[in-house]
């Protein structure tokens, strides 16, 4: 932030097409379940096999430079020390190091999606085992937020400390119609707004309670 001219606008991405090999007539979304190569990753990728064709050129000391240098270049573009990252050969060996490395206690609740990755399921399914905590696949209704399922199955206590971080508009609004079960028009009436800004309050509120849920791991996590 500049103090002379105050906080400064982030500027838009640039396009970044030209890093990925898309046709221009092609405009893909689904990121998030199969993510395309960057060109620069795939020609990585085929040095990588070309050199492992000729094993007589791979030297002892490549196995631990080359792993020292591509933890310090990911901890230089997530602003951490090299010393805080770990390279793990799957997401379901980081999760089991993860669950190896935390404890509940009887009583307590391990909240994963039910529509999430059998690996995950079954890492937190071994660790209730092992801790005597209990295990909830956390589904949703059709139509229904991940926020809502997941606020729906946290206790009240819980539910409510996340809500009470909201501006005081929008908490005041996600607890009647998702706590007290009220419709629109009855939330309308009560905090004298109209129904469509109601439904504004509401959306954004659990907008900013889906990234609160993410952040404190609560799809995931050990809840009491």
């Amino acid at each position: 932030m500049d103090p002379t001219t105050g906080p400064v606008a982030p500027r838009p991405l640039p396009v970044q097409r030209e890093l990925f090999d898309i046709p221009d007539d092609v405009a893909y979304f689904n990121c998030a379940s199969l993510a395309p190569q960057l060109r620069s990753a795939r020609e990585a990728a085929e040095a990588a096999w070309r050199r492992r064709a000729q094993p007589w050129l791979i030297h002892a000391d490549d196995w631990f430079t080359e792993v020292e240098e591509r933890r310090a270049l990911f901890a230089r573009l997530a602003g951490v020390d090299a010393d805080g990252v770990a390279l793990v050969p799957a997401t379901s060996y980081g999760l089991a190091v993860a669950a190896a490395n935390l404890t509940a206690a009887p009583g307590q609740r391990v909240l994963v999606l039910a529509e999430d990755y059998p690996s995950n399921y079954y890492t937190w399914q071994r660790f209730a085992r092992r801790t005597g905590a209990t295990l909830a696949a956390v589904a949703r209704r059709p139509g229904q937020r991940w926020a809502e399922a997941v606020l729906e199955a946290q206790s009240t206590r819980a539910a409510l400390a996340l809500i009470a971080e909201l501006p005081q508009s929008q908490a005041e609004v996600v607890v009647l119609r998702m706590v007290a079960g009220l419709d629109v028009a009855q939330v309308a009436r009560i905090v004298g707004k109209r129904p469509n800004a109601v439904r504004v309050l509401a959306h954004r509120g659990l907008r900013r309670l889906a990234r609160q849920v993410e952040a404190a791991g609560l799809a995931r996590g050990v809840t009491r």
